[in-house]
């Protein structure tokens, strides 16, 4: 199921994934004027968003928004950070082959799901950047414990002017004044986000029903609901904690490596440090980082002006969609690592690294080929099953990830343990392999 729009997105990833940072293209007018007052820092990546906004005729929002402060002011290096980084972020749309009109998967699974890419260059409007910039600064300077963070911290994790990949929407004028009244008298992160997560718990709730919703939802259609998935309850507190000047983001681990599923929760930033919570799962006197007992195999912190978890290839070929999410590695942070490297005996373009879930391969994280093996680095290493395999999409935008090595087991002392001890032999049908479930069939 391919649209006008769909075709016009992968000709505009095409751009996005098939230049360096340091190859200059142009497609609209001569943006130098404007750039010429934009911090250097950020000149050549606007420069690039305004030739990519310019091909769905959105560049003249874009400058409007740069033009819109005076040159050197705190809010027009905001509004650059912001724009220099749009390539990174974007709404994905679902629309399901059985009913467009329902955002809902039949009550059997069946059918298939189509996924639209709208990025954000294409449909920003000045009015929602200046808006966006304009609230964040009044928290920042309103709440004590927001005066004095560093412009780094502020930029990715209370400036963004979305949490994941909701459509873009007007949200935090409403979100400081349904939130404010809670924070009066509070004078530390700690004591805001102790407060806040107490009323998230009592207005919003987990569902289950809303792992068939795949689409993101903006913090007013979540409030209205008061159900969603882990995700949503992530980015709820995502949403009213920056709209009163509180760093936050998500943590999330694509995949578990020894039940099913994945998972996201958050981040809040505090006393120099970062503080794991679950958001709308509230205590008087919460225990934070209790999530870090679990086991993982990769964990990663969204960031808004962070690289993708795995960039493009040289050769501009892009990875899978969750690859491209904008984060950082944090796994360190969660559980003991080991650094692997896989033999690439098939020759491969990428190597993903998977962990059985759902009765499949899924995808923790990839990697390129780097000349006959591929290294992993940060990996968990509690005796969790992996296997290496390449990635198939489909014409509507969905795929599957089939071994190209036999799986292996990654021990605590580093040490990797084959399923066949001739680790090169190629998968055909079914691998019985005995892990976290029993035996299984991959």
């Amino acid at each position: 199921m391919l649209t006008i729009r769909t075709l016009t997105y992968g000709i505009i990833l095409s751009l996005l994934v098939g230049f360096s940072s340091t190859t200059s293209i142009s497609l609209a007018g001569d943006y130098s004027e404007v750039l010429s007052r934009v911090p250097l820092e950020y000149r050549e990546d606007i420069g690039r968003i305004l030739d990519l906004a310019s091909v769905e005729w959105n560049d003249g929002e874009l400058i409007t928004a740069l033009e819109y402060y005076p040159t050197g002011t705190s809010k027009h290096r905001a509004v650059c950070f912001l724009i220099a980084n749009l390539d990174k972020h974007l709404y994905v749309d679902y629309v399901h082959s059985d009913d467009p009109l329902n955002p809902f998967s039949p009550e059997d699974g069946s059918g298939d799901w189509y996924r639209e890419y709208i990025y954000d260059f294409s449909t920003m409007s000045s009015e929602l950047l200046i808006e966006n910039i304009e609230w964040a600064f009044i928290a920042r300077n309103e709440f004590p414990w927001s005066r004095n963070l560093s412009e780094d911290i502020f930029f990715h994790y209370i400036l963004p002017y979305r949490s994941t990949q909701e459509p873009l929407h007007s949200w935090r004028p409403k979100t400081y004044e349904t939130y404010k009244p809670l924070v009066e008298g509070l004078t530390t992160a700690n004591e805001v986000a102790v407060a806040v997560n107490i009323y998230n718990t009592e207005v919003f709730g987990f569902d289950p029903y809303y792992y068939r919703h795949p689409e993101d939802r903006d913090i007013l259609t979540l409030l209205d609901c008061g159900l969603g998935r882990c995700e949503d309850m992530s980015n709820l507190s995502n949403f009213s904690l920056r709209a009163l000047g509180v760093p936050t983001t998500s943590d999330f681990t694509p995949r578990w490596p020894k039940t099913d599923n994945n998972h996201a929760w958050n981040a809040v930033y505090f006393d120099g440090e970062w503080h794991t919570f679950m958001g709308c799962e509230a205590r008087e006197n919460p225990v934070y980082d209790s999530i870090k007992s679990k086991t993982f195999a990769k964990v990663y912190r969204k960031s808004f002006a962070a690289d993708p978890i795995m960039p493009p290839s040289p050769d501009g070929t892009a990875p899978p969609r969750l690859m491209r999410t904008a984060a950082v590695d944090v796994t360190t942070e969660y559980t003991s690592v080991s650094d692997i490297e896989i033999p690439n005996y098939s020759n491969e373009t990428a190597i993903y690294l998977c962990v059985h879930n759902f009765a499949a391969w899924r995808t923790v994280a990839g990697s390129w080929d780097t000349g006959g093996t591929v290294p992993f680095s940060d990996v968990g290493n509690h005796d969790i099953l992996y296997c290496a395999t390449k990635y198939v999409e489909d014409e509507t935008g969905w795929g599957r990830h089939i071994p190209v090595n036999m799986p292996f087991v990654l021990h605590l002392d580093g040490s990797v343990e084959y399923t066949n001890p001739d680790p090169s032999t190629e998968p055909s049908g079914d691998i019985t392999v005995t892990c976290w479930g029993g035996e299984r069939h991959a």
